[in-house]
């Protein structure tokens, strides 16, 4: 019984090294030691000291007597792992579905991941978009935009002719404005996802600054940072806001190294590509420009064909790639659960985070004020900034406060408005963005800085 205990102890601490070394190998000892998966690493190692050990005194003594009695405690400890093993895989094959990101097993994607399911997903969303006018439209430049004169699927947003989100569809802001224009630049945080065009903070704010305020709503979801500055070069610039309004969610960060984003959010209908800034001469540079058809990129018979791809951040090529392993449904879920990422290459490292989008942040400030315009970065929060690991520093929303503070950007951080609002009303329901509630409270919250602007 000692060594059949051993033995399965061996197998155990044998099979959490595997798990976890190759996510601590490189990593600073002090690092290891503080975290729960170098506790683990450590109880493994003991638990394989302690199992040889014993095997080995056992072996040693059998031996002499004739080893028999261990060979067959040997097979009574195979035979059960085999079993389970076996048991595993079948109900695991059973258990496997199609989900929109492909195979899933209890909510969690398989890896590795199938081009040809994907090419295909795309393919089809594409087709579906030829028989409807899409709220969001293919640009070579910024990689999509919002259509002009277009009414969401869900009813919930239209655009004006300009491509602005607008109260109605084809409504007309061009003409005379009145003494005083707000420019809002952003993602669907700023765009406002999720509610109608009345229950947006950009609506609600120009309601409370009077009849002699405009507020234009040039926010697009799914953009970062890198397409917001973009946008406003191209797009909002020439309509001379007095104040240009920035909103940053700390997702916006990761977008700005992404090229496909589809790579990213599988599942998304984003079927698109888009433009990817990298420094030179510590000054942005940009690729990928004019962004590819999306016909063009689904018609790839591998995603590694794909142009600048290795620059897209959530690209990692073994998650593509078929091994002879996969075969077995239990060893993807394990891998798929404990995924073995390579190290990133610089283009796509944290450093690069920081570095391009911080100076994308200070080359939008500086562009603004040079127009003659007043630039005001907000920081809005998502979700996970009310978690209990947001202040972690290596976290999303610390990270992007580094980065404004770093950049020596005047930032107005909306965290502690939104978490006046109570916790059941700051989000739409099953969504990720703001209900009407927050977002009127952000635009209360927002009045008096902006008549100080103004």
């Amino acid at each position: 019984m000692l060594l059949l205990g051993a033995l399965y102890l061996l197998e155990v601490s044998v099979a959490i090294l595997a798990l976890a070394l190759p996510r601590l190998i490189g990593r600073p000892l002090r690092v290891v030691v503080a975290s729960h998966l170098g506790l683990y690493a450590m109880l493994a190692l003991s638990g394989v000291a302690i199992a040889v050990a014993l095997i080995g005194r056992r072996y040693a003594r059998d031996r002499r007597e004739g080893t028999r009695r261990f060979a067959m405690t040997g097979a009574l400890n195979l035979l059960p792992v085999a079993f389970v093993v076996a048991a595993g895989e079948i109900a695991t094959r059973f258990l496997v579905y199609s989900g929109p990101e492909g195979e899933m097993f209890a909510g969690l994607p398989l890896l590795p991941r199938d081009w040809g399911l994907e090419a295909s997903r795309n393919r089809a969303l594409l087709d579906r978009m030829t028989t409807v006018d899409p709220y969001l439209v293919a640009d070579e430049t910024l990689g999509w935009t919002v259509g002009p004169g277009r009414r969401s699927a869900d009813g919930l947003s239209q655009s004006s002719v300009e491509g602005i989100r607008s109260a109605r569809a084809g409504a007309s802001f061009a003409g005379p404005g009145p003494g005083r224009r707000i420019v809002l630049m952003g993602d669907s945080f700023t765009f406002c996802l999720d509610v109608v065009y009345e229950d947006t903070w950009g609506y609600r704010l120009e309601q409370l600054m009077g009849s002699k305020v405009q507020v234009l709503n040039f926010g697009v979801p799914g953009y970062g940072v890198d397409q917001a500055y973009l946008r406003y070069l191209r797009d909002a610039r020439g309509w001379h806001g007095n104040l240009v309004v920035l909103g940053i969610f700390p997702g916006d960060l990761e977008r700005a190294l992404m090229v496909y984003p589809f790579i990213g959010f599988p599942g998304t209908a984003l079927p698109f590509a888009k433009p990817r800034f990298v420094l030179k001469d510590a000054a942005p540079s940009l690729l990928n420009v004019p962004v590819p058809p999306a016909a063009t990129i689904f018609s790839h018979r591998s995603i590694a064909m794909l142009p600048f791809v290795e620059y897209d951040i959530s690209y990692r090529e073994p998650d593509w790639r078929w091994r002879p392993y996969h075969y077995s449904e239990l060893v993807r879920i394990v891998l798929s659960r404990y995924p073995l990422w390579p190290a990133r290459g610089p283009a796509v490292s944290q450093a690069a985070l920081k570095a391009l989008n911080g100076e994308l942040l200070r080359n939008f400030v500086r562009l603004v004020r040079e127009e003659g315009s007043i630039p005001l970065v907000l920081y809005m929060p998502g979700r996970n900034d009310f978690r209990p690991w947001a202040a972690d520093p290596r976290n999303a929303p610390m990270v992007t406060r580094e980065i404004l503070q770093r950049s020596g950007i005047e930032y107005t951080d909306l965290t502690s408005c939104v978490a006046a609002v109570p916790e059941a009303e700051r989000f739409a329901p099953e969504k990720r963005h703001y209900a009407p509630r927050t977002n009127a409270a952000i635009a209360v919250c927002l009045r008096e800085a902006v008549s100080g602007l103004l």
